[in-house]
């Protein structure tokens, strides 16, 4: 096995584990909306940092667990689609260097 296709084999393996930690992310969905759901109606309970009152003894409950929905599924689309994005874009990179290597005429 020459330099180049060993190096061809090593991006193969590179874009396959980045497609599986795509399926990988698709496949908790589920989970990650159920633990959003749980951690929703027990966050306002959480006391804060310094020993500051929990959410519940300001703030309403239901007006609690809907804050909590939103920051917490806000902040779990915001990374979901950022990491799609990115191993979307290493997948494509990876694609181009073995392309340019096998074409490569030197």
């Amino acid at each position: 096995m020459t330099d180049k296709q060993k190096e061809i084999d090593d991006i193969r393996s590179r874009v396959l584990k980045a497609e599986n930690i795509i399926k990988k992310l698709k496949k908790n969905i589920p989970f990650a909306i159920g633990g959003g759901l749980i951690f929703s109606f027990i966050f306002p309970y959480i006391p804060g940092r310094r020993g500051r009152k929990p959410m519940i003894e300001t703030w309403e409950y239901t007006n609690a667990v809907i804050f909590s929905l939103i920051l917490f599924f806000t902040i779990y689309l915001c990374s979901y689609f950022y990491l799609i994005d990115k191993n979307k874009k290493e997948i494509e990179t990876l694609k181009r260097k073995a392309f340019l290597l096998k074409n490569n005429t030197k």
